[in-house]
């Protein structure tokens, strides 16, 4: 069989580099400049926490605008959590990616090509789908507000006749900067747009960052069942070497996926608890706006709790599709010519199917396996929690009625 040489344009290392690199999370990076980065990206975000909170505090926003700071208040910390502790990993990073670069230099046979192909053409998918939906929310949260910067026929009289600009920013911090020269409007207008583009790579970035690495290592796994169902040779030797290669293989690629693990388990974890709490914000947003203000008003929250389940889909769908590919190593050994190996190799095929029957599953803080089976109790949950709220709302206005 022809060998075929790896298309370097699917290989997910360039695009990890350019999600990773501006937030000084890439992993090879620990010189001074690549902490600093990171440095200046986690002042960003605490700026973007205290102006927020701030915000919240003077007490002059209503329910859903309340609800949209508290969102950015909990993006902000979810994206500093990440990279800190993705420069806290960076070892077990590193070594993935370095793995990924030895992968798509020394895999040849056309079979194989095509697999590691499919998995990385699936993450790029994903990733360019992700930057393209969050560059187009950006783009509409500035062509929101953009023309507003020259616009000063927005006026509100206080009680002691001082004049006050109420202008929009992007963040909705309107009261903490409400009366300030249209110079220093422009400048908040552009520090605040900076501190949610930083965000938005943060959070959707990473997230992209999580998934091509988990979609490489499981296009791995399935290279080594597929390897693992074509064993054969015309002696002992030959068997028991691939036998051995495949182990060590089947070992390391064990290792990427408890690496995996091991980074991302505290980042799930937070990611869970914030996703839930803003699903249930905007869910308590979408019944009382749709039944004050119709539903076009409540089609903002509606998307935002799309967006945050695509976000858990994402996660969720990456774990059960490694636990699914760690687990189908045992299928895959036993669907090799064992019986016709001798004694002492089937043995040694019985070693890899024990080794491969251990369980294995991404997890959120080492508590709560994260599989598609979690998205759909989360869902359930959601949707029972929507149901209750709705029909307590119901029985309040019928009562006020």
């Amino acid at each position: 069989m022809t060998e075929k040489k790896p298309d370097q344009d699917f290989n997910p290392v360039k695009i990890l580099k350019r999600v990773a690199w501006p937030l000084g999370a890439w992993p090879f990076s620990d010189n001074i400049f690549s902490i600093f980065r990171a440095f200046i990206v986690l002042l960003i975000q605490i700026s973007l926490m205290a102006s927020v909170t701030k915000e919240i505090t003077l007490g002059c926003s209503n329910a859903d605008e309340v609800i949209d700071l508290i969102v950015w208040v909990q993006c902000a910390i979810i994206a500093s959590v990440k990279v800190i502790l993705i420069r806290f990993y960076h070892k077990n990073v590193s070594q993935t990616i370095t793995s990924i670069n030895e992968d798509w230099s020394t895999i040849k046979e056309p079979t194989l090509v095509d697999i590691m192909k499919s998995y990385a053409s699936f993450g790029n998918f994903v990733c360019n789908a992700q930057f393209i939906f969050s560059c187009s929310e950006l783009l509409l949260l500035m062509a929101k507000n953009v023309l507003s910067v020259w616009q000063t026929n927005n006026l509100i009289i206080s009680n002691s006749s001082e004049i006050l600009f109420q202008r929009p920013l992007p963040q909705g911090t309107k009261c903490l900067f409400m009366n300030v020269s249209t110079t220093s409007y422009i400048f908040i207008y552009i520090f605040q747009m900076i501190q949610c583009i930083t965000t938005s790579i943060g959070n959707v970035g990473l997230d992209v960052f999580f998934f091509l690495l988990a979609m490489h290592i499981c296009g791995q796994l399935e290279i080594l069942c597929e390897e693992i169902r074509n064993i054969n040779g015309d002696n002992f030797n030959s068997i028991k070497r691939q036998i051995v290669s495949l182990s060590q293989r089947h070992k390391l690629l064990l290792g990427k996926a408890m690496d995996l693990e091991e980074t991302f388990s505290l980042i799930i974890m937070l990611q869970l608890a914030i996703n839930i709490t803003a699903i249930s914000l905007f869910g308590i947003s979408v019944i009382v706006t749709s039944r004050e203000n119709g539903f076009l008003a409540a089609l903002k929250p509606m998307t935002a709790i799309q967006v945050l389940m695509i976000q858990l889909f994402l996660y969720c769908y990456a774990g059960d599709l490694l636990t699914s590919k760690v687990q189908m190593v045992t299928l895959a050994s036993y669907q090799s010519l064992w019986f016709e190996f001798p004694i002492s190799l089937s043995k040694d095929m019985l070693f890899i199917m024990m080794k491969a029957g251990r369980p294995f599953a991404l997890s959120a803080g080492k508590l709560l396996p994260i599989n598609m089976n979690t998205f759909s109790n989360i869902l359930k949950l959601s949707v029972s929690y929507f149901s209750v709220f709705r029909l307590m709302l119901d029985a309040r206005y019928m009562t006020q009625e």
